[in-house]
């Protein structure tokens, strides 16, 4: 979330990946970010994480 937008971003991954990237659709400045992850099946998710950044 930043300003008066929210976006969602949704993308493939597998835990075997170890990693991934993700492009961030935002404008500069304070950016809230919260993360979850969800089962192929989306019927189960993890808690999600917060964090605060500064997009520039």
């Amino acid at each position: 979330m930043s300003g008066s937008k929210v976006h969602m971003v949704h993308f493939t991954a597998v835990r075997s990946d170890q990693s991934a990237e993700i492009t961030l659709p935002v404008d500069p400045g304070a950016t809230h970010i919260y993360a979850f992850f969800g089962t192929a099946e989306a019927d189960e998710y993890s808690l999600d994480q917060y964090q605060l950044v500064n997009v520039t």
